[in-house]
């Protein structure tokens, strides 16, 4: 994605949960901040995208918009 920015697009990415009961607050609130710059932190959890590495269980996802469209 870093690339494709480097290009002179515009990229933007989201977080999205899983929608269940076993979503962490945190990530909850990842997910309502909506689209943010690409090489932002997420303001629930301080990560760029989702931990896997530090939680396996995690089930989050990242959905990248390159000029607006996901």
């Amino acid at each position: 994605m870093r690339e494709i920015e480097d290009l002179g697009n515009t990229v933007e990415k989201a977080w999205e949960t899983a929608h269940d009961e076993r979503v962490t607050p945190t990530h909850t609130a990842n997910e309502s901040q909506g689209k943010i710059p690409l090489n932002q932190v997420f303001n629930g959890t301080g990560d760029m995208i989702p931990p896997a590495s530090s939680n396996p269980r995690c089930r989050c996802k990242i959905k990248y918009y390159v000029n607006g469209v996901g």
